[in-house]
């Protein structure tokens, strides 16, 4: 059991696994839902309806954990946590981005255009964790 490298990071996170962000309620209980996401320059990104629970729980109270962990073996994980930051600037590039890494390049925009004609606007949250908690299982 080790501490990941940053190269093992970056490789880990690369990979189009699910995530589970989590909010804090208004009672200060926790809000746990499956995100796709981006890692890029050491933050992760994240795209999701502007009306959506987490971001109503993000606007009141920004501290968000987001958690990414293997399926197989070797087990790994990591952990990111911090101030949400919420982004507008290329937006639709980066939900894109983050959409195509799940479904592919065809699919991830039609998955975006889906997203805006069900839900309209939709929110990049971005996260540049103050503390990163990472474990692999040699």
């Amino acid at each position: 059991m080790a501490l990941m490298t940053p190269k093992q990071i970056k490789e880990f996170l690369d990979r189009p696994l699910v995530a589970h962000l989590t909010s804090l309620r208004e009672d200060g209980s926790a809000h746990t839902v499956p995100v796709w996401y981006q890692y890029d320059d050491a933050r992760f990104y994240v795209f999701t309806p502007s009306q959506s629970v987490k971001i109503i729980n993000l606007k009141r109270d920004p501290r968000l954990t987001i958690s990414i962990a293997s399926q197989e073996e070797p087990y790994r994980y990591v952990v990111g946590s911090g101030i949400a930051v919420f982004k507008v600037a290329g937006s639709l590039k980066r939900r894109t981005a983050i959409a195509t890494r799940y479904r592919g390049e065809t699919a991830g925009a039609a998955f975006v255009q889906a997203v805006d004609i069900e839900y309209g606007n939709s929110t990049i949250v971005m996260l540049a964790p103050t503390r990163l908690t990472t474990w692999i299982d040699e």
